[in-house]
């Protein structure tokens, strides 16, 4: 059942009144003051989540109103395909896909399970070979491993696939250790000396060439303890003009009209120009 029923029924007693209110609100005063109205007159309390959502709609209704629409159609429309991104309340942990990470930013980001596979495991299912021109040069249901390693054309797209699935895991990886401002942190389990192993740890373990295991930290660098420094941030509220609103049509006639009076009155009669004639003569 919807909050606003009560305040419905006890406000305007029939669909045509609701109407003309919001009609009216709309033409005055735009969408944002509009909920803003509705929202303040319900006699309830809103709880903590809920005031979020009525915050993320003002500044939605906000944005669809510096198009200086006041069509309600539209604003139905733009609702519906309007996408909000939330980046978390402080003091909360986000868990997530790398994937899912893109282009948000953290105080910290904490990269577990490292392992994964190695960069040299694809499955080779039907595969398609295109050319330069990117159109299929063949399409084959892949044989067993064996056939495609003495088969030269077979082996060959093989590693070229290895190649490229490696790049973008790599590229995978540098999406994550970009997310964070403050700090990374990444957790995976020891791996032994003489492990052969072409993935992820093992590409830091080689680049680090760490001798020897710190309390199983690898490496790290930096201040430990960023977090003492931060100072929290108050959240700024934007300000939202009033927009001006815009004159009736009942106005903008009367007011053409007595323009178009005034200009009529200042020409002179037939009479007057005779007048003025007979006295020149």
């Amino acid at each position: 059942m919807s909050p606003f029923k009560k305040m419905i029924e006890e406000k305007y007693p029939s669909i045509e009144k609701l109407g003309e209110f919001v009609r009216s609100s709309l033409w005055k005063d735009q969408f944002t003051e509009t909920l803003r109205k509705l929202v303040s007159s319900l006699e309830v309390q809103l709880d903590h989540f809920n005031s979020i959502r009525v915050d993320q709609l003002l500044k939605a209704a906000s944005i669809f109103d510096k198009r200086g629409s006041r069509s309600i159609d539209s604003f139905v429309r733009f609702m519906e395909n309007y996408t909000l991104r939330e980046t978390g309340q402080p003091g909360t942990v986000q868990v997530m896909t790398i994937h899912q990470s893109k282009g948000i930013t953290f105080d910290s980001v904490i990269l577990p399970e490292l392992e994964g596979n190695t960069f040299s495991s694809i499955n080779l299912g039907t595969e398609i070979k295109y050319n330069v021109t990117h159109e299929p040069q063949w399409i084959l249901n892949m044989p067993n491993k064996r056939y495609i390693e003495i088969d030269p054309q077979l082996n060959q797209y093989k590693t070229n696939k290895v190649a490229n699935d490696t790049y973008e895991q790599i590229c995978k990886f540098y999406v994550a250790l970009t997310r964070a401002k403050y700090a990374n942190y990444l957790i995976t389990e020891e791996s032994e000396i003489s492990s052969k192993s072409d993935n992820f740890v093992s590409l830091l373990s080689e680049t680090i060439k760490s001798e020897e295991l710190n309390s199983g930290m690898l490496y790290s660098c930096g201040d430990s303890e960023w977090y003492k420094k931060i100072k929290s941030k108050k959240e700024i509220v934007p300000t939202i003009k009033k927009p001006m609103p815009l004159p009736s049509e009942n106005l903008r006639r009367e007011h053409n009209i007595q323009i178009a009076k005034e200009k009529v009155s200042e020409k002179l009669s037939s009479e007057d120009i005779f007048k003025q004639n007979s006295a020149t003569n």
